[in-house]
């Protein structure tokens, strides 16, 4: 696991109410009871107890070697609601709080899955002169079942705001062994739609891809038992929240193609003739190179009909692309003013008068040069050697 270095917030998440409580010194003075767990049987059990998410999430890492007894006075208190909570609804269960403090009571399981608290990134000086160094990201009612004792037996992990956000809902993802409330649909999609946050905020290097396939996909990595039986239409339900909506379908140009032969059989998207005598090409506009590739195919349609001294109408069947790559994602509130745009002079401006002109000027000034072409090593049969271009 490699721990990734951006930080898109100030202190990463810990908010204004962790340092006032800090700065008010709102911690009551506790006189704790002796620890019941043992540093050297946590280690003897670690390949047991050592939660699987915290392994298998890319940007997490750890902050100490192996399972951890830290004092519990450095730990954010967790009913100032500061921890990752993934939970939509109801902070707490006491009930569950009391039957594990009975258990805590008659012995502590060390092979179980221990809880996980995040090191943060700037230690929070607290009123009494010592520091909060640590926050929980998963166990808070372990947390409060413990609260007697003066420290708290976890493992310490240190990572990017959101794949801290990411390890908690992971964290409660359910496993034959433990008896975790699974996950609810509402809480994992609140975990995906902070995801697709992080998505914009770090320009896509972290987070959930704003398109139906890339919720699909986040999904199936990392909550495989989440709407199993239909996660398209949970990845509509997600994306309705944000501002894109199901019916902005990203279509491919068979969907296209599809859709025109049964409902406008008299247009095509092949570069072929229409019925009419015309010629339709496909265009999805929001990546270049999509773009550029429908470009070329109608200026190589252009010029083959007029070889041949025939100018039949040509046009663009269009659709706007979305998800990873497009940077200004369409919605329902600006799809109108996105397809106004590209109707007058999107192809003359940005591709005849944008490129293919200032080619032939410099052509015909002579400063137009071919590019070389270098080969890497690819041919075995021949000895060719990897140092080497060809």
């Amino acid at each position: 696991m490699t721990i990734n270095t951006e930080d898109t917030t100030v202190l990463d998440g810990q908010s204004n109410a962790i340092i006032n409580n800090a700065l008010l010194g709102n911690t009551p003075l506790v006189t704790y009871k002796t620890s019941p767990w043992n540093i050297e049987k946590l280690e003897q059990y670690k390949e047991l107890n050592l939660p699987e998410a915290i392994v298998n999430t890319d940007g997490i890492c750890f902050a100490e070697d192996g399972p951890q007894i830290i004092p519990r006075d450095e730990i954010i208190p967790v009913d100032w609601g500061q921890t990752k909570q993934v939970r939509v609804g109801t902070s707490l269960y006491y009930g569950y709080i009391n039957d594990m403090m009975e258990g805590v009571g008659a012995g502590w399981v060390y092979s179980a899955k221990l809880p996980t608290v995040e090191k943060l990134k700037k230690p929070i000086k607290r009123a009494d002169g010592g520091y909060y160094r640590y926050r929980v990201v998963d166990a808070r009612h372990r947390f409060m079942a413990t609260t007697e004792y003066k420290d708290f037996p976890c493992y310490v992990v240190e990572g990017h705001e959101a794949d801290i956000d990411l390890l908690a809902q992971k964290l409660n993802n359910p496993t034959m062994h433990e008896k975790k409330k699974d996950n609810d649909d509402a809480s994992v999609m609140a975990t995906v739609q902070e995801q697709l946050g992080w998505f914009d905020k770090t320009k896509g290097k972290k987070g959930c891809g704003r398109d139906v396939k890339s919720i699909i996909a986040y999904l199936k990595d990392h909550f495989p038992q989440t709407a199993k039986n239909d996660r398209k239409k949970f990845a509509d339900r997600c994306l309705s929240a944000v501002g894109i909506l199901k019916d902005l379908e990203d279509l491919t140009k068979a969907d296209i193609a599809k859709l025109l032969k049964e409902y406008h059989p008299d247009y095509t998207n092949s570069g072929n003739e229409d019925n009419k005598g015309r010629v339709g090409h496909s265009l999805r506009i929001g990546r270049n190179y999509e773009q550029h590739t429908a470009y070329i195919d109608m200026a190589q349609s252009q010029i083959k009909y007029s070889k041949k001294g025939e100018f039949p109408e040509q046009y663009f069947i269009a659709s706007f692309t979305m998800g990873e790559g497009v940077t200004k994602q369409p919605t329902t509130e600006n799809l109108d003013q996105k397809r106004t745009d590209a109707r007058y002079g999107l192809w003359m401006k940005d591709f005849v008068e944008g490129l293919c002109v200032p080619i032939t000027r410099m052509h015909d000034a002579g400063v137009l040069v071919e590019p070389k072409v270098k080969f890497i090593a690819q041919n075995n049969g021949k000895s060719e050697s990897p140092d080497n271009l060809y």
